[in-house]
């Protein structure tokens, strides 16, 4: 039983962090737009070193959806450095939309 109790907090905890990841993501847009380019390279710089983590707690020898959601997390890592340095706003949607897919998948998997 504290097994499935412990999966189930890492579960949340990672629909918390696509949380977080989103939420950073619609600010640092909203900076981009209004010209706040610090604010938006701090934003951007933290969502990598998020995703960053998240890619280093994959255990990819054990789990086929570690090396499925490997490459995808690597995506979007190359995905917020190129929004960073073309200050283009479509591609921090184009994240935002693949990180909320995944948040819902979390979602389905921990109900």
């Amino acid at each position: 039983m504290e097994v499935l109790k412990e999966i189930q907090l890492e579960k949340e905890i990672i629909t918390e962090i696509y949380d977080n990841i989103s939420n950073i993501l619609i600010s640092a847009k909203e900076d981009m737009k209004k010209k706040d380019i610090e604010n938006c390279y701090f934003k951007l710089k933290s969502v990598r070193e998020i995703l960053y983590a998240l890619m280093l707690s994959l255990n990819l020898d054990e789990s086929e959806i570690a090396k499925r959601l490997f490459p995808l997390y690597f995506y979007l890592y190359k995905r917020v450095i190129e929004a960073n340095l073309t200050k283009n706003q479509e591609i921090i949607d184009e994240v935002v939309s693949i990180i909320k897919t995944l948040r819902e998948g979390y979602s389905i998997i921990i109900n």
